[in-house]
């Protein structure tokens, strides 16, 4: 059986673009927390670009389509995915949204929950939940 999980030496490699996690074990999901060092780099390069360019040009609706795409190839990539499997979406609360409303709901159907979801997934369920005659449950985590 091949395992989806990278090898610990190349874990670690993950592990130093966060300086902020030297010392502690990190749980939470990309929603919030530290960013690797590279992602803070390319947001500092994005901005200058936009500043340089302006934000409403046509020269960097162009850039932004181009990075759009090589990022989703490389995701692909580093996952083994095909590009087309890989949505990019404005934050978490809407790529939770996109599936949780495309699902085939019947009623009965059951959703769990942790206890520390944002308030957007839980209002987006609870709407669900009413529109389909759906079962919630939580999950104490903490």
């Amino acid at each position: 059986m091949t395992s989806i999980y990278p090898p610990l030496t190349r874990l670690e490699e993950h592990r130093k673009q966060f300086p902020a996690l030297a010392n502690k074990a990190y749980f939470n999901f990309g929603g919030q927390g530290p960013l690797p060092q590279a992602s803070w780099e390319a947001m500092q390069e994005a901005y200058e670009y936009l500043q340089q360019y302006g934000p409403f040009s046509g020269t960097v609706n162009d850039w932004i389509i181009s990075q759009v795409r090589q990022t989703r190839v490389a995701i692909a990539s580093e996952l083994g995915a095909a590009v087309k499997t890989i949505t990019l979406t404005e934050n978490v609360t809407v790529g939770c949204n996109i599936p949780l409303w495309g699902m085939d709901w019947q009623a009965g159907d059951h959703i769990l929950l942790t206890d520390c979801e944002h308030q957007g997934v839980i209002a987006a369920v609870e709407e669900i939940a009413r529109r389909f005659q759906l079962e919630v449950s939580t999950c104490p985590i903490q």
